[in-house]
């Protein structure tokens, strides 16, 4: 799916501008206390159990000044478009939000402009998950990963969740807990920067983090409880 970033309209903050496709999808830049919020509201987590690489980078700013928390160090690839960061997970793992901070003031023609998001479990079935147009970003660049439609049908997700539950939803399938999170299932993602403001050569990322859902129980879900019945 393309997302392009527009002009926000009057009175929104500048960092609460969201770009939109024409289903109404929307990826948002907001600042380090709405991400905090936004994880607690939607119990997220930042996924860790990783290794990380990106393709190039200067002496300096490699792949730790993504993950260290401060906005004031920085990746910087070293070489031409596309500049590739490369997430391997230690299991199967679902990736509901991908996080980027981008600070436009600072980096100029350094900021990514566009970015393209893949996923899959080894480099032969790399598949498109989503594509990100952002014009001026100065905050963090939340990508939502939609689930893939059909893993939520195999699953029965609806039924999971309550809705349209026969006898036996729950019972037959105690493991669905693990599968009908938001998110895309993977064991290694990338993030690629195709397209650098002002067509610049190298990028500057001050910041990534990959979130995911906090694993809820079968057994602690709300339609467990209300069917529970004692024998």
């Amino acid at each position: 799916m393309q997302f392009d970033a527009q002009n926000s309209d009057e009175g929104e903050s500048e960092s609460s501008r969201a770009a939109r496709n024409g289903a109404g999808s929307a990826i948002s830049i907001i600042s380090d206390e709405e991400l905090v919020a936004l994880e607690k509201q939607q119990s997220l987590i930042t996924l860790q159990d990783a290794v990380w690489s990106v393709s190039s980078a200067k002496h300096g700013n490699g792949v730790m000044c993504l993950l260290d928390g401060s906005h004031d160090t920085f990746w910087q690839s070293d070489g031409v478009v596309p500049h590739v960061i490369s997430i391997d997970f230690a299991r199967l793992t679902s990736v509901a939000v991908v996080a980027i901070y981008l600070d436009f003031a600072e980096d100029n023609s350094y900021t990514p402009r566009k970015m393209r998001v893949q996923a899959g479990t080894h480099n032969g079935d790399m598949a498109d998950a989503v594509t990100v147009v952002v014009d001026d970003p100065q905050g963090w660049v939340l990508i939502q990963m939609a689930p893939e439609t059909e893993t939520l049908n195999s699953w029965g997700a609806r039924d999971v969740n309550g809705e349209h539950c026969g006898d036996d939803a729950v019972l037959d399938h105690a493991d669905y807990a693990e599968f009908i999170e938001d998110g895309v299932w993977c064991t290694r993602l990338r993030i690629i920067v195709e397209e650098n403001r002002q067509e610049g050569r190298d990028c500057h990322v001050r910041g990534l983090r990959v979130l995911g859902h906090i694993k809820q129980s079968l057994f602690t879900t709300a339609y467990f409880t209300q069917t529970l019945q004692l024998r």
